[in-house]
Protein backbone atom coordinates (compact mmCIF):
# COMPACT_ATOMS: atom_id res chain seq x y z
CA UNK A 1 0.00 0.00 0.00
CA UNK A 2 1.19 3.33 -1.22
CA UNK A 3 1.74 6.02 2.16
CA UNK A 4 -0.66 8.38 0.63
CA UNK A 5 -3.35 5.58 0.59
CA UNK A 6 -2.86 5.13 4.51
CA UNK A 7 -2.99 8.90 5.37
CA UNK A 8 -5.66 10.30 7.75
CA UNK A 9 -9.22 11.40 6.86
CA UNK A 10 -8.81 15.07 7.23
CA UNK A 11 -11.69 16.27 9.42
CA UNK A 12 -10.09 18.53 11.53
CA UNK A 13 -7.12 21.55 12.04
CA UNK A 14 -4.38 18.70 13.37
CA UNK A 15 -5.20 16.07 10.51
CA UNK A 16 -2.16 17.71 8.21
CA UNK A 17 -0.24 17.78 11.61
CA UNK A 18 -0.79 14.30 12.40
CA UNK A 19 -0.12 13.16 8.47
CA UNK A 20 2.81 14.95 8.41
CA UNK A 21 4.16 13.51 11.81
CA UNK A 22 3.37 9.88 11.49
CA UNK A 23 4.49 9.90 7.81
CA UNK A 24 1.79 7.34 7.02
CA UNK A 25 2.12 4.26 10.05
CA UNK A 26 -1.12 3.29 10.14
CA UNK A 27 -0.03 2.52 14.37
CA UNK A 28 0.59 6.31 14.86
CA UNK A 29 -2.24 7.63 13.02
CA UNK A 30 -4.73 5.38 14.57
CA UNK A 31 -3.47 6.25 18.24
CA UNK A 32 -4.50 10.08 17.97
CA UNK A 33 -7.84 8.79 16.86
CA UNK A 34 -7.92 9.59 13.29
CA UNK A 35 -9.56 6.97 10.74
CA UNK A 36 -7.11 5.74 7.95
CA UNK A 37 -8.17 5.94 4.22
CA UNK A 38 -8.44 3.10 2.60
CA UNK A 39 -6.91 2.48 -0.83
CA UNK A 40 -9.23 2.09 -3.28
CA UNK A 41 -9.70 -0.01 -6.10
CA UNK A 42 -7.50 0.20 -9.06
CA UNK A 43 -8.95 0.05 -12.44
CA UNK A 44 -7.96 -2.94 -14.31
CA UNK A 45 -10.49 -3.03 -17.62
CA UNK A 46 -13.55 -0.57 -18.84
CA UNK A 47 -16.41 -2.32 -20.83
CA UNK A 48 -16.77 -1.58 -24.08
CA UNK A 49 -18.88 1.70 -24.87
CA UNK A 50 -22.26 0.99 -25.86
CA UNK A 51 -25.51 2.08 -27.90
CA UNK A 52 -22.75 4.14 -30.61
CA UNK A 53 -25.22 6.43 -32.51
CA UNK A 54 -23.95 7.96 -35.84
CA UNK A 55 -26.23 10.65 -37.51
CA UNK A 56 -25.85 12.71 -40.38
CA UNK A 57 -24.82 16.31 -39.43
CA UNK A 58 -25.83 19.88 -39.46
CA UNK A 59 -22.75 20.94 -41.86
CA UNK A 60 -21.69 19.37 -45.35
CA UNK A 61 -18.94 16.44 -44.50
CA UNK A 62 -20.01 16.00 -40.95
CA UNK A 63 -21.55 12.98 -38.93
CA UNK A 64 -22.69 13.57 -34.76
CA UNK A 65 -21.39 10.67 -32.87
CA UNK A 66 -22.64 9.77 -29.06
CA UNK A 67 -22.31 6.70 -27.24
CA UNK A 68 -23.32 6.24 -23.50
CA UNK A 69 -20.57 7.05 -20.84
CA UNK A 70 -18.22 4.57 -19.84
CA UNK A 71 -18.03 5.14 -16.21
CA UNK A 72 -14.11 5.63 -14.95
CA UNK A 73 -13.51 6.56 -18.97
CA UNK A 74 -11.21 9.36 -18.69
CA UNK A 75 -11.02 10.23 -22.94
CA UNK A 76 -12.60 8.50 -25.72
CA UNK A 77 -10.97 7.52 -29.25
CA UNK A 78 -13.35 7.95 -32.06
CA UNK A 79 -12.55 6.25 -35.70
CA UNK A 80 -13.99 5.89 -39.11
CA UNK A 81 -13.81 4.37 -42.34
CA UNK A 82 -15.62 5.03 -45.56
CA UNK A 83 -17.94 2.09 -45.63
CA UNK A 84 -18.66 0.49 -49.09
CA UNK A 85 -21.27 -2.58 -48.99
CA UNK A 86 -20.06 -5.77 -50.42
CA UNK A 87 -16.34 -4.15 -50.40
CA UNK A 88 -13.53 -5.74 -47.84
CA UNK A 89 -13.35 -2.48 -45.52
CA UNK A 90 -10.83 0.01 -45.53
CA UNK A 91 -8.00 1.36 -42.77
CA UNK A 92 -9.33 2.87 -39.38
CA UNK A 93 -8.37 6.22 -39.65
CA UNK A 94 -8.34 8.23 -36.14
CA UNK A 95 -11.17 11.22 -36.16
CA UNK A 96 -10.87 12.57 -32.43
CA UNK A 97 -9.86 11.67 -29.32
CA UNK A 98 -11.67 13.61 -26.70
CA UNK A 99 -13.24 13.70 -23.05
CA UNK A 100 -16.52 13.71 -24.25
CA UNK A 101 -19.02 11.49 -25.45
CA UNK A 102 -20.23 13.12 -27.90
CA UNK A 103 -18.62 14.41 -31.20
CA UNK A 104 -19.10 15.18 -34.84
CA UNK A 105 -16.48 14.29 -37.19
CA UNK A 106 -15.55 16.45 -39.74
CA UNK A 107 -13.99 16.52 -43.37
CA UNK A 108 -16.25 13.73 -44.53
CA UNK A 109 -17.12 13.51 -48.13
CA UNK A 110 -20.61 14.49 -48.50
CA UNK A 111 -22.83 12.04 -49.43
CA UNK A 112 -20.72 8.72 -48.88
CA UNK A 113 -21.39 6.14 -46.09
CA UNK A 114 -18.59 5.66 -43.30
CA UNK A 115 -18.56 3.33 -40.35
CA UNK A 116 -17.45 4.16 -37.21
CA UNK A 117 -16.34 3.21 -34.14
CA UNK A 118 -15.51 4.65 -30.17
CA UNK A 119 -13.13 3.51 -27.67
CA UNK A 120 -12.63 4.71 -23.65
CA UNK A 121 -9.41 5.37 -22.12
CA UNK A 122 -9.61 5.44 -18.19
CA UNK A 123 -6.67 5.19 -15.52
CA UNK A 124 -3.40 3.04 -15.54
CA UNK A 125 -3.44 2.88 -18.77
CA UNK A 126 -6.67 0.80 -19.62
CA UNK A 127 -8.34 0.77 -22.93
CA UNK A 128 -11.43 -0.66 -23.43
CA UNK A 129 -12.28 -3.13 -26.26
CA UNK A 130 -14.03 -1.01 -29.24
CA UNK A 131 -17.56 -0.24 -29.75
CA UNK A 132 -19.79 -2.29 -32.57
CA UNK A 133 -19.67 0.23 -35.66
CA UNK A 134 -22.24 2.07 -36.37
CA UNK A 135 -22.96 3.50 -40.22
CA UNK A 136 -23.96 6.97 -41.32
CA UNK A 137 -24.08 9.18 -44.50
CA UNK A 138 -21.72 12.23 -44.15
CA UNK A 139 -24.44 15.57 -45.08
Amino acid sequence: MRDADRSPKRTGAGASYVEDTALGEPSLILSVGFQIRSAGTPTTNLPQPENLVATIGKNAGAVDLRCRAVKRAKSYIWEYREYLAGQPPGPWIQAKIGGRRSVTVTGLISGRQYAFRVRALGPNETESPWSDEAVSMAA
